[in-house]
């Protein structure tokens, strides 16, 4: 029993540092951009974001500051919709080398009468893994 239990631990562990690392797929990007966007949590949204090589730290402070405040309207947005019933996400295409990749997120709201939000979605293969590029 003992065996099992450490066993288990240390399969538990492996999953963990595997959902830790920074390759993960451009659709868990993807959704990490768009639940960032809807939440108004622009600090999240700031880590899925591809801002090109070597960006100066105030170029990034005013992409940060002109972000925030589209962030806020599209949550108060979705929030006067009646919140997000779910979103859909298209199969993802890549360009032949995988080094990009695109998809569209569906934005389906709770509000019967809202029409839905369509987003389409750049990403790009980095060093740091995959991240939206705008």
């Amino acid at each position: 029993m003992h065996k099992v239990r450490q066993g288990l631990l240390i399969l538990l562990a492996a999953l963990f540092v595997m959902a830790c690392s920074g390759n993960v797929s451009p659709e868990k990007v993807a959704d990490q951009y768009m639940h960032a966007i809807l939440n108004d949590d622009i600090d999240s949204l700031m880590k899925t974001l591809h801002l090109g090589e070597d960006v100066p730290e105030k170029q990034t402070e005013m992409v940060h500051g002109k972000l925030a405040m589209v962030v806020e309207e599209s949550s108060a947005r979705a929030k006067a919709l009646g919140g997000v019933k779910k979103i859909t996400y298209s199969e993802t295409e890549y360009n032949q080398d995988k080094s990009r990749a695109k998809l569209v997120a569906t934005v389906i709201y709770k509000n019967a009468d809202a029409p839905n939000t369509i987003e389409r979605i750049n990403l790009i293969d980095t060093e740091q893994g995959w991240k939206v590029s705008l």
